[in-house]
């Protein structure tokens, strides 16, 4: 069945927005090109006092990068789209532990909660010696769903810097 340009309703679409497909319905929102992406850095590193076994959000000051249907704000980066996609999240880290001989887990957290799936180990040897990893997640987002780093260790505390850090999430 086709549709002349005059049978299409506007259905609640504002200027700037265009009906787009959510999978069930043509909905108001705003058309992309490329897909939604959103990226950060460490700007300033930050210790994160007292990291033990159970995974918390990695301190540090964050700058954005890109935001595109994304909001940065400090170490996270929230989905502003009105349809619900797929993405995936790749971070770059590299850390420092004030103590030696820890195990550092790093993983991505969705709404605050850690995706364990994502979790990536590494040893660090000697205190203050940096080590490096990588982080890969895909997921489901919606509107308002914003995805951060956390960090913990696999046994004891200590504090973490992660002196750099890279972060993106794009739409697969």
């Amino acid at each position: 069945m086709q549709f002349r340009p005059k049978q299409i309703a506007q259905e609640g679409a504002s200027i700037g927005q265009a009906l787009v497909w959510n999978g069930l319905l043509w909905v108001p929102g705003t058309p992309t090109l490329n897909g939604d992406l959103g990226s950060l850095y460490v700007s300033i590193p930050v210790i994160t006092n007292g990291v033990g076994t159970t995974p918390v959000k990695a301190n540090g000051t964050t700058a954005a990068i890109h935001e595109k249907n994304f909001t940065h704000t400090n170490g996270r980066l929230t989905y502003d789209g009105e349809i619900t996609k797929v993405f995936q999240a790749t971070a770059a880290i590299s850390a420092k532990s004030s103590v030696g001989n820890v195990v550092l887990r790093m993983m991505f957290a969705k709404n605050g909660v850690a995706v364990s799936v994502s979790e990536q180990t590494r040893k660090i040897g000697t205190a203050n010696d940096v080590g490096a990893a990588a982080i890969v997640c895909t997921s489901d987002c919606s509107k308002d769903d914003y995805v951060e780093v956390f960090v913990a260790l696999v046994s004891g505390n200590a504090n973490i810097t992660f002196d750099r850090m890279n972060m993106v999430v794009s739409e697969v």
